[in-house]
């Protein structure tokens, strides 16, 4: 319990200590105004880590195994090695040997099976986490781990995992902004610089520092008698009365129609006997008065201490593959399918997933009944409505034309925006919607006068972005992104331009405006055409748009199930209301962009796309899941007849590929 205590001690003043600015070597001239500068600064003060030369830190250049072990060992101050300990290729003539086998002798660092240290190997991110998470644990502080809400939590070696946790909860690592203010990223796998590596190091040592403060704080010495006075009787200590632990405890209930529960009085101290005692007419199993499990519904994210909730590919919630928010105002909802022993099972958009029961709340159908999202059609159009719990209200937003099989004053279901059911739950009908499916490398047929005009008829207010179109054709033109989802974007994520960080900062898609100081840490460009540029430039072609990079799910906007959605928004219709954007602009201007390009789906995994049509030509590239969309430009036969699709390359190193027909679907989009 004192351990417990100490920890969450720590934790809080690691959360609200002010440190002062260190007094160190001022004249280096590549740190000032590095993100990292304060923590560079102090390591050099405590004689950490030193410049490369009189005037240069290098912070951005690459840390080697060898140099961390020695940054450890200096900032520790750890005894000198065991002369016994010895790796093959760490002789005791090498430079950094000293370092290395001091922190070997601490257990800080290993070798690998063949008796080598790799002193010259760049270390990863997640290799000095683990470093660290030793050092911590050296020194004696109690490690706790903390939960990780990093978005690519699944590419951090198991075995590691706990050694990330432990530095999250310390608030050792940080992680990287993304483009969507709730989410952070790790790079467990990128190569750890020398200001990260000060930055890790030196907020360690200040974990340490507090912690050694505490414990010196713990038990304070008696004062010496006075002389010729009899020592006085020490006082027992008082042992405070041991807190019993909260025990769990299940019950079960049948439900009305009217969604009210009737619980069963009999209480259970597992969910295995509690799942027991279910029956044909008792389909709720609850867990301290909380639903867990039903017969069927929704799930909407209802996390205990965060913003956003993790979904995981497998049940045993170790690989994150997307996120929503549980801002109730977003209309975050997945179905229900079932539930294992702390774990939920959802259906994300057509994708299963799984999630954390205590960080979700369950729904049952009887208590959805006009209180979900749902779609509707008027004058030949389809409106998508969003309801939020907290405030019992709907807000919506057109989505594109209304697919034929729909009939107005209906209400229909969808849990990926394009398989439709009726209020019974029977399937009506699939469309697509175009502006939803298109790849973002398309062209829009509008002209810079055009685009402005629809700004010009539809911005509200004193109309900013009036006078951008020629910046959203420039940045299509230099990219090949496409300029009416580049407008429909700022649009969206700007509010038409008049946001505080847009005003302000000039910044018209929030850009690292992060969760924990969204406006003070958004980027600042000298203007909204310099914005524009930099999200195609920097964000979406090379990123979200292109195969090799972390973040490619399909270069379409999309959903939680494919497309862009899955990994740049926790708004889980963030993608559709860009879509709509994209949509109403076009219907202004005349719908000159809709049903332009003939798209085709990805239907399988570890799809390669050739250079030309034929397995005999080499692969370009290969597709790891289904799911991407292609823009399919001709028909072509291979030597054997069979017949493939010229298509758009989700690879920036080429702009067309090749793809047999029966791996590519074509799209069947609303016209």
């Amino acid at each position: 319990m004192l351990k417990k205590f100490f920890v969450a001690t720590i934790a809080i003043v690691m959360m609200f200590t002010t440190f002062s600015t260190v007094q160190a070597n001022t004249s280096f001239t590549d740190i000032s105004g590095h993100s990292l500068e304060e923590e560079l600064l102090e390591a050099i003060d405590r004689n950490i880590m030193a410049g490369v030369s009189a005037n240069r830190v290098a912070p951005n250049a690459q840390v080697t195994r060898g140099q961390f072990a020695t940054f450890l060992a200096r900032a520790l101050n750890l005894p000198a090695g065991s002369q016994q300990a010895s790796f093959s290729d760490v002789p005791r003539t090498h430079g950094l040997s000293d370092g290395i086998y001091r922190a070997a002798g601490a257990s800080l660092v290993g070798g690998y099976p063949n008796g080598t240290f790799r002193p010259e190997q760049n270390i990863t991110r997640e290799e000095m986490a683990v470093m660290i998470d030793r050092a911590i644990g050296y020194r004696g502080v109690p490690r706790q781990p903390g939960e990780l809400n990093f978005i690519d939590v699944a590419d951090i070696r198991e075995m590691y995992l706990t050694a990330v946790q432990s530095n999250a909860y310390f608030g050792i690592i940080l992680g990287y902004t993304t483009n969507d203010p709730s989410m952070m990223r790790f790079a467990p796998k990128q190569n750890a610089t020398r200001a990260e590596a000060a930055a890790f190091i030196v907020r360690m040592i200040r974990v340490v520092e507090d912690y050694e403060e505490i414990i010196g704080d713990t038990d304070p010495v008696e004062p010496d008698p006075t002389p010729g006075e009899p020592a006085p009787t020490p006082t027992p200590p008082v042992t405070p009365p041991v807190q019993p632990p909260e025990v769990d405890h299940f019950q079960v209930a049948s439900i009305a129609s009217n969604g009210e529960l009737q619980v069963v009085p009999t209480t259970y101290s597992s969910y295995d006997q509690a799942k027991r005692a279910l029956t044909s007419t008792r389909t709720i199993l609850l867990k301290n008065g909380a639903i867990k499990e039903m017969a069927g519904g929704i799930v909407r994210p209802n996390h205990p201490t965060a913003s956003i909730v993790s979904v995981y590919g497998n049940s045993n919630l170790t690989n994150a593959t997307t996120y929503m928010t549980d801002d109730a105002r977003f209309g975050s909802e997945v179905r229900y399918m079932g539930t294992a022993n702390g774990v939920i099972q959802v259906e994300v958009a057509g994708r299963v997933g799984y999630v954390n029961w205590d960080q979700v709340k369950l729904y049952p159908t009887q208590q959805t009944i006009n209180k979900r999202n749902y779609y509707s059609v008027s004058g030949g159009e389809l409106t998508h409505h969003l309801y939020n719990p907290t405030a019992d209200t709907f807000s919506s937003y057109r989505y594109g034309k209304a697919p034929g099989f729909m009939r107005a004053n209906e209400r229909y279901y969808s849990w990926n925006g394009r398989t439709y059911f009726d209020s019974a739950g029977n399937r009506v009908g699939e469309a697509d919607q175009y502006f939803n499916a298109l790849p973002v490398k398309s062209r829009t047929n509008y002209t810079a006068a055009e685009l402005d005009a629809y700004l010009q008829a539809a911005s509200p207010g004193n109309k900013p972005l009036v006078g951008m179109g020629q910046a959203f054709i420039n940045a299509q033109e230099r990219t090949g992104i496409n300029a009416l989802y580049i407008m429909g974007k700022a649009i969206h994520e700007s509010a038409w331009g008049t946001s505080r960080i847009a005003q302000d900062k000039n910044n018209l898609f929030g850009l690292n405006a992060s969760d924990s100081n969204p406006y003070g840490n958004a980027d600042t460009f000298i203007s909204f055409e310099a914005s524009i540029m930099y999200l195609a430039e920097r964000y979406i072609l090379p990123g979200y748009a292109h195969q090799g990079d972390w973040r490619f799910e399909g270069a379409f906007v999309g959903n939680k199930g494919a497309g862009m959605n899955i990994r740049y928004a926790s708004d889980m219709f963030w993608g559709q209301k860009i879509a709509g954007h994209m949509y109403r602009a076009d219907q202004f201007l005349g719908g000159k962009d809709l049903g332009n390009y003939s798209i085709g789906r990805v239907n399988t995994t570890g799809l390669n796309v050739r250079r030309g049509a034929g397995t005999e030509f080499p692969s370009i590239f290969t597709y790891r899941n289904a799911g991407a969309h292609v823009i399919m430009i001709n028909e072509a036969l291979a030597s054997n007849g069979q017949r493939w699709y010229e298509v758009s390359s989700d690879d920036r190193s080429t702009p067309t590929g090749y793809i047999h027909s029966a791996y590519l679907t074509p799209i069947p989009y609303v016209r």
